[in-house]
């Protein structure tokens, strides 16, 4: 596995590596919680979030069926999508997409859209609105070694840019994570068997039997994390390929900090990965919350919400702060933690 990480934080800039640099990240106690955005005609369900070059924020809106470009005034404007679901490439109004899950951003600046209901990888082009599938035909299974244009998904939930040339998707219905390769576009199996089973830990990565994986990522040091709603948990596949749970005991329970081994999750549904490796944020979506896993602790701890749905007030303790099925949460270059608060219709932000 080769060592990389996530892209798409403002004015990212890749090492030899491939790891994108970034300012400082959210470390210790947040600070206050601040309304971005709410009450825009455009936005309906704000999902999975990430950040333009020059550092405007770009989601996905589930609700909408629109992907949207939030500036640092707070104006909502569209990039694409007509509103209603459906399936066409185009450009802006002209296309259309089905219940897009997520985004994530290349380093060039292009949009990756993971359009769920439609099976299929989108891409966007922020400055003209050009949508095109690069991914996905007819919903189904299959494809691994081909073309990803061939390639078929069973709802496409999550994707993650790996490195320059790489993009993770998550082939939930499958129980697959797959990896496109963006140079030759072709597509290949990484982790999960495709199997309906119990998990075994310590199964290699092609064999395990992942239970309902929601979002998966690389990290720095080489892992794949990824985050499982129907397991409760969340588990990496070290660099040698074994597969290990590190959070959640497996079972939906409350919101609960200390040993996240012992700590529980209730359908978890997105995760971000920190530059420096030590920290992963999850939406503990059906848990309310915003949770942070400290790697060299083994830890989770929450920083947002209150473990109960419900529209708190901006503008004070984060965790004192009722959230309600937060489905997207991203940390930008200034070290601030943004919050899709999906059920609301809003995005909030954790200020220091």
């Amino acid at each position: 596995m080769r060592s990389i990480g996530i892209v798409g934080l403002a004015l990212a800039v890749y090492s030899t590596g491939g790891i994108p640099l970034r300012a400082q990240e959210s470390k210790g106690q947040p600070g206050k919680i601040v309304e971005v955005a709410t009450g825009n005609a455009l936005m309906k369900t704000p999902f999975g979030l990430d950040f333009l070059p020059n550092g405007d924020a770009v989601f996905a809106d589930f609700g909408s069926h629109r992907i949207l470009r939030l500036d640092a005034s707070g104006k909502i404007t569209l990039i694409a999508g007509d509103g209603s679901a459906g399936f066409a490439d185009g450009i802006a109004d002209k296309a259309k997409f089905n219940a897009p899950h997520n985004v994530c951003v290349g380093p060039n600046g292009i949009i990756y859209v993971s359009d769920t209901l439609n099976h299929r990888v989108r891409r966007v082009d922020p400055v003209t609105g050009q949508v095109t599938t690069i991914a996905g035909s007819q919903k189904g299974q299959g494809g691994d070694g081909g073309p990803a244009n061939k390639a078929r998904f069973n709802e496409l939930y999550h994707v993650a840019m790996e490195d320059p040339a790489g993009l993770i998707v998550v082939d939930l219905m499958n129980r697959k994570i797959r990896r496109i390769d963006l140079n030759s576009m072709k597509i290949d199996s990484i982790a999960g068997s495709g199997k309906k089973g119990p998990f075994v830990e310590g199964s290699q990565a092609l064999e395990a039997c992942l239970t309902d994986p929601r979002a998966a990522a690389r990290g720095p040091d080489g892992s794949l994390w990824i985050l499982e709603r129907g397991g409760n948990c969340l588990r990496r596949v070290d660099p040698q390929g074994t597969v290990s749970t590190v959070a959640g005991t497996g079972n939906a329970g409350p919101v609960a900090d200390g040993l996240a081994a012992m700590a529980t999750l209730r359908s978890p549904k997105y995760l971000w990965i920190s530059r420096d490796d030590r920290s992963i944020w999850l939406a503990d979506s059906s848990n309310h919350a915003i949770r942070q896993f400290d790697r060299q602790k083994g830890e989770l701890a929450t920083v947002a919400g209150t473990g109960k749905a419900g529209k708190g007030i901006a503008g004070g303790d984060p965790r004192s702060t009722a959230l309600d099925q937060p489905h997207g949460v991203a940390v930008d270059s200034q070290g601030r933690i943004w919050i899709s608060d999906s059920e609301n219709g809003r995005i909030l932000r954790v200020e220091k």
